[in-house]
């Protein structure tokens, strides 16, 4: 099928998502860019923090080295998205879910955002590969800890209950995702016929690898306002905001 980019959702595209049964949104972070929450790649006013660049402070690296940076720097991110609030899009997303499991549809999402946004909008068994930054996590226990609860302290380490430091609940830039959530969109993926990619470059290889397993046949549909690394890729190509596009679709 020709690829074509379009200004909205046509009779075409919307029938293709009637029919399906098994549907896949593959969620950027660009969708929390309408709720005030700039992307990773495209930090407005955050070049650097504290003298040091964002891809540093959000590596195991990073937090080896420069801790106590690392932990305000973490704290500055979850007092961005503390204030912020679900869009249309996230609430879009979350309504057509319910409304496709109504109708005995399967449907996965799957999100590299970790700021917890698409769960306040509504969404149920969120795949979030990043982890949420919502929480922070024991690295003794593995018990969570709220992140609005965790106060700094000068030259001393937020720690657990148990004596063990706290880190933000996300997966650092050289960490590996958890094998569970892979597994688990792993499989959703193969058996999706048809596949939204929502609010991401592209340039990311979790976008490649899930966008790569899908079977022969799957519709593919993206949605965002700029062409992406995977644009020339999808059938169908929405040229424009997701919460302009998603609540064109009919639930």
């Amino acid at each position: 099928m020709a690829r074509k980019i379009l200004p909205k959702v046509t009779d075409e595209v919307e029938k293709l998502f009637q029919k399906a049964q098994n549907i896949f949104f593959f969620v950027g972070s660009g969708i929390s860019v309408g709720s005030g929450i700039p992307s990773f790649r495209g930090l407005q006013g955050m070049d650097y923090f504290e003298e040091y660049f964002p891809m540093f402070l959000s590596s195991q690296e990073g937090l080896q080295k420069k801790p106590e940076v690392c932990w305000r720097f973490f704290k500055h991110l979850h007092e961005i998205i503390n204030k912020a609030e679900p869009n249309i899009a996230h609430k879009t997303i979350a309504a057509l879910q319910q409304k496709a499991k109504e109708k005995g549809k399967n449907v996965t999402i799957l999100t590299l955002a970790h700021d917890g946004l698409l769960i306040k909008a509504g969404v149920e068994n969120l795949l979030e590969l990043h982890g949420n930054i919502n929480l922070a996590v024991c690295s003794k226990c593995a018990k969570y800890q709220k992140m609005i609860e965790i106060e700094l302290t000068p030259n001393q380490m937020p720690t657990c209950g148990c004596g063990g430091f706290l880190r933000p609940n996300i997966v650092l830039l050289d960490e590996s995702v958890k094998e569970e959530i892979y597994d688990n969109g792993t499989i959703a993926a193969r058996k999706a016929d048809l596949y939204f990619s929502i609010g991401t470059s592209g340039v990311h290889k979790h976008s490649k690898y899930f966008f790569s397993e899908l079977v022969d046949g799957a519709t593919t549909i993206e949605i965002n306002p700029i062409p992406t690394y995977l644009s020339r890729f999808f059938q169908f190509v929405l040229r424009e905001k997701a919460e302009i596009v998603l609540p064109q679709f009919k639930s």
